[in-house]
């Protein structure tokens, strides 16, 4: 099995003044997180407006990432109608994908049974190299688990924000992967009750920043962990208003900032408005000031 444990970044999309991906863009982007250190990439996730996205532009975006970070895990985000994700999932690996990260099902109605021949399916075109995203309790735990003792799936990202029923369910299946799907406000309290890593947003734009927590988890540094925690939880905390509208958004204004030019969001989500902009330069000066970022130039193709 790849190393799946540590820090995980879902990325960012970018798109041009002709609102269509702008892949030169995300290449540089790829490169510039290798470069830092980043292993393991999610193209197509959440963090990326999984749902906005194109099947053919998540293929897309895996290539420039497999090419731009050769060395990384590169795992493609898939989801929707069955047809899709199963298509998805084989263009992906075929693309340079190592493995495909199950979104959490948007299906008004849904049922433990036809959600495990959902799973079963996709997990079976990857080959087993799959993570489920769990989002809510709509993913039974019973189910999660046992799909990770069977190693049908690598494992789970877990962003549900119940430290009590993780720790049920990781106990339960210690053989797979068990990844804190909440960034860094919620990674220091998983880690404790056994998570393997933990994804991140932030790192899109600083990567210093998330690896510091990545290597303070790794060493068992908890006061370490939690003083990183409070740098970044204003962001984190912008990030979760609105029944979490502005989590995207943020991020991207966020790597404006770090010189790569991202344009705004497709809809149904919306730019920040003028106050969050503020709030997230705010942020920014001060991961600059202690040394967790650097200001830069943009690059990519600049706002219409």
């Amino acid at each position: 099995m790849a190393d799946l444990t540590g820090l995980w970044v879902t990325t960012v999309t970018p798109f041009g003044a002709d609102e269509g991906v702008d892949l030169e863009t995300a290449r540089k982007h790829a490169a510039f997180l290798a470069r830092a250190g980043i292993t393991r990439l999610v193209p197509g996730g959440n963090t990326g407006e999984a749902s906005s996205l194109e099947p053919f532009e998540v293929v897309e975006l895996v290539r420039v990432t497999r090419e731009s970070a050769p060395e990384a895990l590169v795992v493609a985000g898939v989801g929707g109608a069955l047809p899709t994700a199963l298509s998805l999932t084989r263009e992906s690996l075929a693309a340079g994908a190592d493995g495909v990260m199950v979104h959490h099902p948007a299906h008004t109605h849904l049922g433990r049974r036809g959600l495990e021949a959902y799973y079963r399916a996709i997990a079976g075109a990857a080959d087993g190299r799959a993570l489920l995203y769990k989002l809510t309790h709509r993913v039974p735990d019973e189910l999660v688990v046992s799909l990770v003792r069977e190693r049908a799936v690598w494992g789970v990202k877990y962003a549900v924000r119940d430290l009590a029923a993780f720790q049920r369910a990781r106990e339960q299946a210690p053989e797979g992967v068990w990844i804190c799907g909440t960034a860094e406000l919620w990674a220091p309290f998983f880690h404790q009750l056994g998570a393997d890593g933990f994804t991140s947003g932030l790192a899109n734009a600083a990567p210093v920043l998330a690896l510091a927590m990545e290597e303070a988890l790794a060493a068992g540094d908890l006061a370490r962990a939690l003083e990183l925690r409070e740098l970044a939880r204003p962001f984190e905390e912008l990030r979760a208003e609105e029944d979490a509208a502005k989590n995207v958004p943020a991020v991207r204004s966020i790597v404006e900032l770090a010189g790569f030019r991202c344009g705004p969001p497709r809809p149904p989500l919306a730019p920040l408005e003028p106050a969050d902009e503020e709030r997230v330069r705010q942020v920014w000066a001060a991961w600059v000031e202690q040394g967790f970022a650097a200001a830069a130039e943009p690059v990519g193709t600049p706002r219409s």
